[in-house]
Order: C-alpha cells, then sequence, then structure tokens
C-alpha cells in the first residue's frame, strides 16, 4: 500500500510538472557537459564497475 501511494504522488507531481510547462513555459537551466564524462560514467554503471 505504500508503494502504490508512492507511486501516484509521484505520478501526481509529474502531472502538475506538465500542467506548469504548459502554462508557465518550459524553464531550462542550460549547463555545459563533458559528453566522455557523461558517456564513462554512463557506461560503467551500466556495466556495473
Amino acid at each position: 500500500m505504500a508503494r502504490s501511494h508512492q507511486t501516484s504522488l509521484q505520478l501526481l507531481e509529474t502531472l502538475l510538472d506538465v500542467y506548469r510547462n504548459d502554462t508557465e513555459g518550459l524553464k531550462l537551466d542550460l549547463a555545459p557537459v563533458d559528453l566522455v564524462i557523461l558517456g564513462e560514467e554512463t557506461a560503467s554503471k551500466l556495466i556495473g564497475i
């Protein structure tokens, strides 16, 4: 029951985010990303290192 409650809260938060984006517009916080580091971190997580 607790897991179902948590899932319902997450769904509600997602719906509220979608509503806010529709009414207020999507606000992006842009920042530079090092794609090499991002790729290495992703690969290590997928491989399980």
